[in-house]
């Protein structure tokens, strides 16, 4: 169990500091968050907002790092592309349990009586990936080599699993059914990051937002100062004005959705000015259960429908999800945090992609052969949940992991060959 925060410290010098201890955990390494922003070019050490709280024994951990980012930081090539607040590992496999159990009531038709609406799942979803980027990439100068290393982590991170699911969907169709309800003629589209099958449109419109982040990134390092408080004016502006236009388009239309991303990055920019206020963290503590239950009363008090409901266009619903991530990402030793952060929540997180993509097959297979006939709703739906884990779990071990270190091995090896 963590200590209570005893005080807050900034660091703040011209060179990396010394590698602090870590602690290897079935292959990540858990290190204090002084080690994850390396530096680059004129870029001095600054983790305003960053550091964790000063505990027994030294800085709490408060991030996850894989050991190739570690390797990366220690040959000071600085793009810590695999660091995570260890919360936000929670929300991501909160979200992705959203997903599965709103799906799942078309079967079960559990909860009874109340309406819930999966689509909440995928707007958390969209607002950590824009926090996440903005708080990974954004404090780093973005320069050939960054912007290479960004590509290829995304690249990593997404397309080793989603080409095979999507190419399985209709290879290996479950009782006639292909998993997203596209044929063989969506594929190359769907690859593309360009279709709007059931699920994985959602991938189509997070990789729009992940090229859009590229000018985003690029004009934030021009910017000669003050640069968080011109962006989180910038957002306020664009939000507004992709609500005056009005948040329409088709089912993969990244405008539709582009509020929530920008939220994300509003989330990163605030949490570099204001993170490291000791009063400030505290309100997040006591603010954070008080906003997960706002939150969980959004998924049960509307109706679900189509993807593309207007859910996505709520405003109230959106600067809850915003506030729930701003207040994961501030009070992570709040006893709300530490739930969020614990093993379970964690390794619940790792497993979120797969969850969310394999869990169709599953709702296939579960309503096609009967094998929850009988039983309780709830209990079909839990064994939904269960079995959607236990597909993503070997997904994780024998595709996602492999794949990505291979990846980024092999763009290591390429960067590290090529002329200076």
């Amino acid at each position: 169990m963590l200590s209570p925060i005893a005080s807050e410290r900034r660091v703040v010098s011209s060179s990396p500091p010394k590698p602090a201890p870590s602690t290897r955990i079935r292959g990540f390494i858990v290190m204090s968050a002084i080690d994850v922003t390396p530096t680059c070019g004129k870029q001095r050490w600054d983790h305003k907002g960053l550091v964790g709280p000063v505990v027994a024994g030294g800085v709490e951990p408060l991030f996850i790092q894989s050991s190739y980012a570690a390797s990366v930081a220690r040959r000071g090539r600085m793009m810590p592309s695999r660091t995570f607040i260890a919360p936000l590992h929670g929300l991501r496999g909160i979200a992705a349990l959203l997903v599965v159990i709103g799906h799942a009531k078309e079967v079960t038709q559990f909860p009874v009586g109340l309406p819930i609406d999966p689509s909440l799942g995928v707007m958390l979803f969209f607002v950590l990936s824009g926090y996440l980027m903005g708080a990974l990439y954004l404090p780093v100068r973005f320069t050939g080599p960054t912007g290479w290393s960004y590509a290829v982590a995304r690249f990593a991170r997404i397309y080793p699993l989603f080409m095979l699911t999507v190419v399985g969907s209709v290879l290996l169709p479950i009782y006639g059914a292909t998993w997203f309800r596209f044929d063989w003629a969506a594929v190359p589209a769907h690859l593309l990051f360009v279709g709007d099958g059931l699920t994985v449109w959602t991938i189509a419109v997070e990789c729009q937002f992940y090229a859009l982040f590229v000018a985003i990134w690029w004009l934030y390092d021009r910017v000669p100062s003050q640069r968080d408080t011109v962006l989180l004016l910038l957002i306020t502006l664009a939000i507004g004005l992709l609500i005056l236009w009005g948040l329409h388009g088709d089912r993969n239309a990244l405008n539709r959705y582009l509020h929530l991303f920008f939220m994300g990055l509003a989330v990163s920019a605030l949490v570099r000015r204001v993170g490291a206020d000791a009063a400030i963290k505290r309100i997040a503590g006591y603010a954070l259960p008080l906003v997960a239950a706002a939150f969980l009363l959004s998924y049960f008090m509307r109706q679900g429908g189509p993807a593309f409901t207007e859910i996505y266009a709520d405003l109230t619903v959106s600067l809850v999800t915003m506030m729930l991530v701003l207040c994961a990402v501030l009070a992570p030793a709040s006893m709300a945090g530490r739930l969020l952060g614990s093993t379970p929540m964690v390794w619940l997180g790792e497993l979120s992609f797969g969850i969310y993509l394999l869990h169709r097959p599953v709702l296939l297979a579960v309503e096609n052969s009967g094998m929850t006939v009988g039983l309780h709703p709830a209990l079909q739906t839990l064994a939904v949940v269960v079995l959607s884990i236990a597909v993503a779990l070997p997904a994780h071990w024998l595709i996602e992991r492999p794949a990505r270190q291979a990846i980024r091995r092999l763009a290591s090896v390429k960067a590290t060959a090529a002329p200076a």
